[in-house]
């Protein structure tokens, strides 16, 4: 094979995963050929690659890609909006005990654990009302 070792040599040598290696080939920070249907590389720049990774020289293009991509808005706000719904949601459901448990401490029928109801009924020919107290059980 004129020098190549496969993947699985590569490995060995390396003390890298055979797939952290091919995705290095397909990202062009390793040297590399496939044969068939496996990748191989050169021996030498394995040893070269290896030497300038641990020398600092290379840098990851996970980070580096990941700090120099535009930040798309539209995705973020479409992620956000069922989030901020339902914090919308739950501060309505705060705010409406909140003021629920004010008109209670507020009404003394209530506060005295009675329950008024009022029922208002219009006709044409009259206009009535029913009010209806209940003791607490």
């Amino acid at each position: 094979m004129g020098g190549l070792i496969s993947l699985r040599e590569a490995a060995t040598i390396s003390g890298y995963h055979q797939d952290y290696l091919s995705f290095l080939i397909r990202k062009n920070k390793l040297n590399g050929k496939k044969i068939g249907r496996s990748w191989c590389v050169r021996e030498e720049e394995l040893r070269d690659f290896l030497a300038k990774k641990n020398a600092g020289e290379i840098i990851d293009n996970e980070k580096s890609d990941f700090n120099n991509k535009p930040i798309n808005f539209v995705s973020l706000i479409k992620k956000l909006i069922p989030a901020v719904f339902l914090l919308f949601i739950l501060f309505f459901l705060i705010i409406f005990q909140f003021i629920n448990n004010n008109k209670i401490e507020n009404n003394e029928e209530l506060k005295n654990g009675y329950v008024i109801s009022t029922v208002y009924s219009e006709s044409v020919s009259e206009v009535s009302s029913q009010t209806t107290t209940k003791t607490k059980l």
